[in-house]
């Protein structure tokens, strides 16, 4: 008896009953193995399933083995099925894009088209929806190749400094039959696959040279070639300006910070000192610029470079052939800019005490720095126009610096001033504002004069520029000599070098009425006159820094930024910038931006008061205590209860003091 055989039913219980029956043993003794599954055109299932007795000899175990690998089935992504002429009877499959076909006892088998795929049927091109077919049928399948030309396009830039290429990727739409199962009415079906072609490198350098006078950039030109996407690539460029450098000043040595002091001082003080006869710096002469191209090839040219105009003030030499700047005694070096181009050189002498300073030496008044080496007791007065160091204490004293204080200790009962500027400079600026103001009209008048047809040039040439000046101040300007030596007045006892000689050009031509030959003349003088008084404005709104340990029932005022590092208590503190503290308690706090603190404020109710003056001002703190009275710009709001991590402003729109909690910025 054979050991396995392989049955046709319409379920798998029928078949091992076929198969127990067959083989002659009980349905539990049955072993078994689907094979395939297929539906009939109405939808009935027939399983061909293999069987076989479970308790077998080794020999028909053996046999059920080479049987089962023998059989020939071809796996796809539905079923299995067995290539016998029985099962494909009436039918047509697909293999490896040829087609089969076997002819029925009452019916053949038919094509369903696909879009892409031709059916060429005795080598005619059938395009019915549905083709039959028989064994005596030549049948080819012919796919339809679907091709796509590249192209591109080639733009300059808005600023005509680049050009770019805009590919569309060619491509080849490849199309393969798939293989299909035995069926009554078979459905073809493809597989495309897209193989994208690239674009021709030379169509572009020939296109681009054609079209623009460019430097290529051959790695771009090869990606945008590659690309398989629809992009953009910048594949040429001009030539950029390459900008020619300004006159610059160039420092023996780097300016060098107090390793002492904290890192809040070192965004506000550095110094260079210097000994007599020592080089500040060299004067770098400017470097010119080299011209550049677009893409078209027209020409882009480069701006002169500036000259760097050095001016000096006391304790400085400048060497101009050489372009060397020499500090004349030693000091600390003060450079100063009031315009793009221009530098202001001054070595500031440092009075330098080591010991306590107290009441009994008198008052320190000295024009430079003051460098003290302890502390600075009671009812003592130090007022230097430059900087101010103390490295240790301040008690009852008063303190007023032309620049940046910077005390190591702490601050008790003290009036510390930065920024101070002396009176004669406050009362001095608008005169030389109106002096200027008056020259300028003055300019325009004999401008519009000159410009007359009935003016007679010849009479000017004749008897020179002052006539017509003179005549111009008695008629027209009869206020302006007086002016001239209002500003004269104040300003000679104090007057710089550049002061000093433009008091003196206008005293000699507008008071002794000495010649002038031109209004250009007239014109520079203005200049300088603008230039001194630029430099003194700056003098007037300068940014200074205050530095204390900790205060205590003290007054500060700065023009620019005040750091306590510790605590402020009882006291009133005024920063045209910004002030930044450890703790603020029992006090009075104005900043014109910005107030930081770690805690401000008291648990024991204690008037703190912390006022920001302009409204796009802001206060940061870690903890501010209830009772605490916040103001920003002019709006005024008292805390009823504690807020932590807190950022205070004034909302843009209602204008109403906003706090924010949890927020530090």
């Amino acid at each position: 008896m054979t050991p396995f055989k392989l049955v046709h039913a319409n379920s798998l219980q029928e078949a091992i009953k076929i198969g127990a029956e067959t083989l002659g043993v009980e349905k539990n003794q049955i072993w078994y193995r689907v094979i395939n599954r297929r539906k009939s055109f109405f939808g009935k299932e027939t399983l061909t399933v293999f069987v076989s007795v479970m308790k077998e000899q080794k020999e028909d175990k053996k046999r059920r083995k080479i049987v089962l690998k023998n059989l020939s089935f071809k796996r796809t992504s539905k079923k299995l099925y067995i290539p016998s002429s029985s099962d494909r009877s009436g039918m047509a499959w697909i293999r490896n894009g040829q087609v089969y076909c076997q002819n029925g006892k009452s019916h053949f088998p038919a094509l369903h088209p696909c879009e892409g795929v031709e059916i060429l049927l005795n080598g005619v091109v059938v395009k019915n929806e549905v083709t039959i077919i028989t064994e005596d049928d030549t049948v080819e399948l012919r796919t339809i190749q679907e091709e796509v030309k590249g192209r591109f396009s080639l733009e300059p830039s808005p600023d005509k400094m680049e050009v770019y290429v805009q590919v569309q990727p060619g491509y080849t739409i490849t199309k393969k039959v798939c293989n299909a199962l035995p069926s009554r009415l078979v459905k073809i079906e493809v597989k495309e696959e897209k193989f994208f072609k690239p674009l021709d490198e030379d169509e572009i350098y020939q296109e681009l040279a054609a079209q623009f006078h460019a430097q290529a950039i051959p790695e771009q030109i090869q990606q945008a070639c590659a690309s398989t996407e629809p992009k953009a690539f910048v594949i040429a460029r001009g030539k950029p300006v390459i900008p020619g450098r300004d006159g610059y000043f160039a420092p023996v040595r780097d300016f060098q910070y107090d390793t002492e002091k904290q890192n809040d001082e070192k965004d506000f003080v550095n110094h260079l000192t210097v000994r007599e006869g020592d080089i500040i710096g060299y004067v770098k002469p400017p470097v010119p610029g080299q011209n550049g191209y677009d893409v078209f090839g027209d020409i882009i040219e480069t701006s002169e470079p500036n000259p760097l105009q050095v001016y000096t003030r006391d304790g400085v030499l400048y060497l101009i052939e050489k372009g060397i700047v020499v500090a004349k005694r030693s000091g600390r070096v003060l450079i100063k800019s009031y315009s793009p181009n221009n530098m202001v050189f001054q070595v500031v002498p440092v009075y330098l005490y080591e010991g306590n300073v107290n009441s009994s030496m008198g008052s320190i008044l000295f024009d430079g720095d003051v460098s003290i080496k302890g502390n600075v007791e009671e009812n003592t007065l130090i007022k230097a126009s430059g900087c101010i160091y103390i490295t240790g204490s301040v008690t009852n004293s008063k303190i007023l610096a032309g620049e940046d204080i910077i005390i190591k200790g702490a601050a008790h009962s003290a009036s510390i001033t930065s920024g101070w500027v002396p009176e004669w400079l406050n009362e001095s600026l608008p005169i030389g504002k109106e002096t200027h103001e008056m020259m300028g009209h003055k300019i325009s008048a004999i401008k519009q004069l000159t410009s007359n047809p009935a003016f007679l040039k010849s009479d000017l040439a004749k008897k020179g520029f002052q006539p017509l000046l003179k005549l111009l101040l008695e008629m027209k300007f009869n206020e302006f000599p007086s002016l001239v030596q209002k500003l004269k007045l104040k300003i000679t006892p104090f007057a710089n070098k550049e002061w000093n000689n433009i008091i003196t050009i206008l005293d000699q031509t507008f008071l002794q009425q000495h010649m002038l030959s031109s209004i250009e003349q007239l014109q520079e003088i203005a200049y300088k006159l603008k230039n001194c008084l630029d430099e003194m404005e700056q003098e007037l709104f300068k940014s200074t820094l205050i530095f204390v340990e900790r205060t205590d029932q003290c007054e500060l005022d700065s023009t620019g930024h005040i750091v306590i590092k510790d605590r402020i208590f009882q006291s009133t503190i005024r920063s045209k910038i910004s002030v930044q503290a450890g703790m603020i308690e029992a006090s009075d706090i104005t900043a014109g931006e910005k107030i930081t603190a770690v805690q401000a404020g008291s648990s024991t109710d204690t008037k703190t008061v912390l006022n920001i003056e302009k409204g796009e001002g802001v206060i940061v703190a870690e903890h501010i205590w209830k009772n605490t009275t916040i103001k920003v710009g002019g709006n005024v709001e008292k805390l009823h209860q504690s807020v932590k991590r807190a950022f205070v402003h004034r909302d843009v729109e209602s204008e109403n003091i906003t706090i924010e909690r949890n927020r530090m910025g």
